[in-house]
């Protein structure tokens, strides 16, 4: 959760042979915002990996997406929408 936002993510990700494949849940973003997943390497560079639209109730919805990137190499998430950071998440 980020205090500055009040948005909250949740990331579920797991390795695949060609990279890393992931679902984002997402709380208190206003409904109709056009969000952006980003995913941060070891290198420091950036990538989108996922886009959706968020509804009047994101309640339960899980947004897919999925990275070139290795899983030993993911440093953090990041959810945006409107050019703004709205909460980042460290890669555990």
């Amino acid at each position: 959760t980020n205090p500055a936002t009040d948005v909250a993510a949740t990331v579920r990700y797991a390795a695949k042979d060609w990279g890393t494949v992931l679902d984002t849940q997402v709380k208190n973003v206003p409904a109709g915002d056009r969000c952006q997943l980003l995913v941060t390497d070891s290198s420091g560079h950036t990538t989108v990996v996922g886009s959706w639209t968020t509804t009047y109730d994101e309640d339960g919805v899980w947004y897919p997406g999925s990275s070139g990137v290795t899983l030993d190499t993911v440093r953090s998430f990041e959810v945006t929408a409107n050019g703004k950071v709205l909460v980042r998440v460290p890669a555990r």
